[in-house]
């Protein structure tokens, strides 16, 4: 079985983000599950995420404005 952890972000820190994927990592999964922790970045440069290892990343080219629905879909649709 697989399961994604899609995570949008706009201004979180490197530490806060560093903190969310630590948080994701140390779950408890029960069973032989694969983990895909994918961050995207809703249009604000810098693409912190993109250096922390064990992360799928992707960038979208502009802030959708929509508190995270868009990039939270588009993860939803890669790690389909």
């Amino acid at each position: 079985m697989s399961l994604a952890v899609i995570t949008p972000y706009y201004s979180e820190t490197m530490e806060q983000l560093v903190a969310c994927h630590d948080s994701v990592a140390n779950q408890t999964i029960t069973g032989s599950v694969e983990l895909l922790h994918l961050m995207v970045n809703d249009g604000r440069p810098p693409a912190l995420a993109a250096s922390i290892p064990g992360v799928m990343h992707m960038v979208l080219p502009t802030n959708s404005s929509d508190t995270g629905a868009t990039p939270r879909g588009i993860g939803m649709a890669v790690a389909w």
